[in-house]
């Protein structure tokens, strides 16, 4: 594995898409963030929290519409995992 987990050929300035999977490099994609529960758009990439990312191409975007609330909330629940389960093994 990598330095930050990355396992496959990307590199800093590349993100995936979350519907075809393809590396690109980010300013060709679109990024979304989870906000009080609404998927909302970030045009600026400097929201905080997770974000997921969809190319542009016309299929990944009607597709995006269904996909990225599920993406998003499996980020969500995989965080508060993440942060229960070290206080779960010391009990």
């Amino acid at each position: 594995m990598s330095r930050g987990g990355r396992t496959d050929n990307s590199t800093p300035g590349q993100r995936r898409c979350v519907v075809c999977r393809t590396v690109h490099d980010r300013h060709v994609l679109a990024r979304y963030v989870r906000r009080d529960g609404v998927v909302t758009a970030d045009p600026e990439r400097r929201m905080g929290g997770r974000g997921a990312w969809v190319c542009q191409d016309a299929r990944c975007r009607e597709r995006a519409v269904k996909a990225l609330p599920r993406v998003l909330e499996r980020a969500v629940d995989r965080a508060r995992r993440e942060r229960v389960d070290p206080v779960r093994r010391k009990v």
